[in-house]
């Protein structure tokens, strides 16, 4: 099993739009016209998964309120990137904005999304998608992107004692303790993603890839409790689930983050999110270990194997100085100290 194991999936039947031309034309119109965005983002929404509509659909529709009556064609690279700077100002204020930030992430992950239907769907060739070259607005550094070592486990303890399921917010925290993943992957974690073994959990990103993270042999058996308790299999195959055996979905990260800063005032004041944790355990893994390892480590890692095999052994040792546990990969069994701010 490898860390940098990439799937081969293939893309799943879809039905084509009734009033759409399938034969892709010049410059990725079809000869037809291509739908406007209102008409196509209504026609997807009685087409996607509604876990897929609930992850997308406030940005659809802030989308279909700005752009509604243009057609999928029009928009160019640089108008997408000057929509999510228009989005990023408007949403700056909101709590877990991390300054509108994460509005602009939506709003391209919503738009690639959208544009990888119309793809598939002979609307637009892939090479004319003005979606996939638009870059994000630069990150500005936030007051509450880093964390202390005291302040982390301030928020663990707010999360595993408080609220209505403290075991699950738990397990949630954890999980983005260890792995420094994004919400998204934790919310998609399947028990087939569970190597409980060899203590591994593959994460799964927006673009279709997956990596294999080491967890705590502790968090691992939490895990599993948690999911068999919950119904396992006969419900469903997520791994994170409410107390009638549902998955979660992100309403669950924002009634915990709501938590945490009602309980601790001086996150309320750092707009504390999940975002604040995994910052701050990348800022540990790079100042020990380097910016390589801590690449590896989130998941975007080296293409050359060799490589990506000699690294594997520190992202287990970088793991270990958080947790203060050993790992059964580990090439050493003795943790190496404690996460520094």
């Amino acid at each position: 099993m490898s860390f940098g194991e990439v799937p081969t999936t293939q893309p799943s039947a879809h039905r084509q739009p009734p009033m759409l031309d399938s034969r892709a034309g010049d410059f990725g119109r079809s000869p037809a016209g291509s739908p406007r965005f209102r008409e196509y983002i209504d026609h997807l929404r009685t087409r996607v998964a509604t876990t897929t509509l609930a992850t997308y659909e406030s940005s659809w529709r802030a989308i279909s309120e700005e752009w509604g009556d243009r057609e999928l064609h029009e928009p160019t690279t640089r108008e997408i990137e000057e929509l999510m700077d228009a989005h990023q100002i408007r949403s700056h204020g909101r709590a877990n904005s991390r300054g509108g930030h994460a509005a602009a992430e939506n709003l391209l992950s919503a738009l690639r999304r959208l544009y990888k239907h119309a793809e598939r769907d002979k609307l637009i060739d892939p090479s004319s998608n003005p979606a996939s070259a638009a870059k994000l607005p630069s990150r500005r550094a936030s007051k509450g992107d880093v964390l202390t070592s005291e302040q982390l486990l301030e928020v663990h303890r707010v999360a595993s004692t408080t609220g209505d399921d403290p075991e699950l917010d738990e397990l949630i925290v954890m999980l983005h303790i260890q792995t420094a993943c994004g919400r998204q992957a934790v919310i998609d974690l399947a028990l087939h993603d569970l190597d409980q073994d060899n203590c591994l959990v593959r994460l799964h990103t927006r673009r279709g890839g997956f990596h294999w993270h080491p967890v705590s042999p502790r968090l691992m058996t939490a895990l599993g409790r948690h999911a068999a308790r919950r119904g396992g299999e006969t419900i469903t195959y997520r791994v994170l689930r409410k107390r009638n055996g549902r998955p979660i979905t992100r309403r669950r990260y924002d009634g915990l983050w709501d938590r945490v800063r009602e309980n601790l005032p001086w996150a309320r004041e750092l707009e504390v999110t999940t975002y604040s944790i995994t910052e701050t355990v990348r800022v540990h893994v790079r100042q020990l270990f380097g910016e390589t390892v801590e690449r590896v480590y989130v998941g975007r890692y080296h293409e050359d194997t060799a490589v990506l095999t000699h690294l594997r052994g520190d992202v287990i040792e970088a793991l270990m100085t958080i947790t203060g546990e050993p790992h059964p990969l580990a090439r050493s069994k003795r943790p190496r100290g404690s996460p520094r701010r």
